[in-house]
């Protein structure tokens, strides 16, 4: 078996232009070198490769179906090559069946996932889409070492080095079930903080609200936590237990269910919800175009 650690990778490039050519003159000059070493070279080529690949005949020099057979695999593997040296590789979602990686809590799965695919489908068919649950903690490692390509969340603290890009906005409200006694007087602090409530938070440390909540000296009665959200208007429905949430997953709930949707309290910061990834693949055409079909999804 030929190694090609015992070549020299530069004669590959002489032979390609040498099948295109077919002129050791022209193709000496496409070069820029001189004939005599462009003949070495194909002395070389000849002894590794153990056949003439060209020859001379009266129509010129013509490659023998050795050369023939390679001509196709090697200028292949030559424009491959010069557009990963060059950074400009291309990525054609119509035809790709690359498979992407993407954690993210259920709040931006449940907002994202649907308009996601449906571009998806639309312009890139053969390509599939994982995506992996966020439970305790954020696996910001498993971005540098390619296991993820994109992590999605909101109101967390990334690593420094990541890079990441706004998705959208949000906002905190309230549930509670339709003709909840709280509603009758208007929905302040003192009447949140009366209600027990129910939390579905699946990531390690306090929810935006309790922030809020803790800087004013208060606290919520949580006596339900839930692995995620979507139990919570079923629960919601039948007991009078308050749930607060983002206002894009409260929204459908409220078009859905007999739920009814109250302010927050107090005065709450947007939530921002993100996109991060590592910068290794910040140039990379398939991720950039990911990226790009989540802003999309988030427009539609």
């Amino acid at each position: 078996m030929l190694r090609l650690a015992d070549l020299d990778l530069n004669l590959l490039v002489v032979l390609d232009v040498l099948l295109q050519e077919r002129h050791v003159t022209r193709a000496a000059a496409r070069l820029g070198t001189t004939q005599s070493t462009l003949s070495s070279s194909l002395g070389r080529l000849r002894v590794f490769l153990n056949d003439p690949l060209l020859v001379r005949t009266a129509r010129g020099m013509m490659p023998t179906p050795r050369a023939l057979a390679l001509q196709p695999a090697l200028r292949a593997a030559l424009e491959g090559l010069s557009r990963a040296m060059d950074g400009h590789d291309t990525f054609d979602p119509a035809t790709s069946r690359r498979a992407f990686v993407i954690a993210a809590t259920d709040y931006p799965q449940f907002v994202l996932a649907g308009p996601l695919m449906a571009g998806l489908r639309r312009e890139a068919p053969g390509v599939s889409v994982d995506i992996r649950p966020i439970s305790r903690r954020f696996r910001w490692e498993d971005l540098a070492t390619g296991e993820l390509d994109l992590i999605v969340a909101g109101q967390t603290q990334a690593p420094s080095g990541l890079q990441s890009r706004l998705l959208f906005r949000d906002e905190l409200v309230c549930l509670l079930r339709r003709g909840h006694p709280a509603l009758i007087a208007p929905f302040d602090l003192e009447s949140y903080l009366s209600l027990a409530h129910l939390e579905a938070h699946p990531v390690e440390g306090p929810t935006l609200a309790d922030t809020l909540l803790a800087r004013q000296g208060c606290a919520r009665n949580i006596c339900l936590h839930l692995p995620q959200f979507l139990i919570a208007p079923f629960v919601i429905m039948t007991t009078d237990l308050c749930f607060t949430v983002a206002r894009r997953i409260a929204e459908p709930f409220v078009a859905a269910h007999p739920l009814a949707l109250c302010s927050f309290p107090l005065e709450a910061p947007v939530v921002s919800v993100r996109t991060f990834w590592h910068p290794r693949m910040r140039d990379d055409p398939a991720h950039r175009w990911l990226r790009e079909q989540l802003n999309q999804a988030v427009r539609a």
